[in-house]
């Protein structure tokens, strides 16, 4: 029996090890990606460069939506025609989103904490002018990319955006 726990904890620290192994390579491409970035600001393969960054800080840092969501863009203001556009939309639909909403999320509880006030302020509040960027996004999907693999990812977000500001709006007029 002592074996066996021997064995798992081996195992255990092993697996351990690789992740850690495997973020610092990460964090290490990440760098490289970045310095190239900012070394190399003509580079035809800028675009590419800025996709690379996107997609490692989502591994790295997965809720700094802000930062996932710019590298996203920027990756279309310089190509707009980039091969892999349904993933770039999708992942500025998502971030984008996802920063509003936790943006939201945090101010609200902020403002509970200085208050005893029973509904939200408007600025605290979701509307499709403060998701206009994930809306298109979505949409921009759903219209032209119907045989995406997030195609459909894109109907439940989009109408998972159109729920919380119906959601805000309702509790707001009650």
């Amino acid at each position: 029996m002592q074996r066996k726990y021997i064995l798992i904890i081996t195992f255990l620290i092993i697996w351990v090890g690789l992740c850690a192994i495997d973020r610092a390579t990460l964090q290490d491409f990440y760098n490289k990606t970045y310095d190239y970035i900012q070394n190399n600001p003509e580079s035809p393969s800028l675009a590419k460069s800025f996709f690379n960054l996107a997609e490692t800080g989502i591994i790295l840092n997965p809720n700094d939506y802000g930062n996932n969501s710019l590298y996203y863009e920027k990756v279309l203001e310089l190509d707009p025609y980039f091969p892999d556009k349904d993933v770039v939309l999708y992942n500025i639909g998502y971030n984008r989103f996802m920063n509003v909403l936790t943006q939201r999320d945090e101010e609200r509880l902020d403002f509970l904490e200085r208050t005893s006030a029973y509904s939200y302020p408007e600025e605290l509040l979701l509307s499709e002018d403060k998701l206009a960027s994930s809306i298109s996004a979505f949409e921009e999907i759903i219209q032209k990319y119907n045989n995406s693999p997030y195609y459909q990812v894109s109907l439940l977000f989009l109408g998972r955006i159109h729920l919380n500001i119906a959601l805000d709006t309702a509790a707001e007029e009650s």
